[in-house]
């Protein structure tokens, strides 16, 4: 008897340690989201054999405390051929962000841009931009590209 006894507390000792665990471990609330916006569709401008899209986009922190901006990057997606034409990673070595400052529940403007060689006429191109700030949190937002020939 005197086994099963101990059989006993030792099969239960994983729920009660399970649930002591659960108890104290303190819970921490997700940070609050970000957003990121821009007016679409995106049109982008042919210059010299090359489109080029330069546009704002609005990172909003609304119930957060801000943040620095650690990276933009924009990205030209071809969804005819399911490939991604291009990236551009701002800050890099010839474009620093000029303003790389969330305020606590306010937002920021930041200039995308990006550079890709030109697409057949009547493939669909998707431009997608992902701001992350140095805290980890980030926002991304598509849009429609379109690729205007001359």
């Amino acid at each position: 008897m005197r086994r099963y006894g101990l059989l006993g507390l030792l099969a239960a000792l994983p729920a009660v340690a399970s649930a002591a665990a659960c108890g104290r471990s303190p819970t921490s609330a997700s940070p609050p989201p970000l957003v990121l916006a821009f007016a679409a569709p995106v049109t982008a401008t042919f210059v010299t054999d090359t489109f080029v899209a330069e546009f704002p986009v609005t990172l909003s922190d609304p119930n957060g405390t801000g943040g620095t901006v650690a990276y933009l990057d924009t990205i030209v997606f071809n969804q005819s051929r399911n490939l991604e034409a291009k990236r551009n990673r701002r800050p890099n070595a010839s474009f620093a962000l000029p303003v790389a400052t969330v305020p606590a529940g306010g937002s920021v403007t930041l200039p995308a841009g990006v550079g890709y060689a030109p697409p057949p006429p009547r493939d669909q191109m998707i431009i997608t931009v992902t701001v992350r700030l140095t805290d980890g949190r980030e926002a991304s937002h598509s849009a429609q590209l379109l690729s205007i020939y001359p």
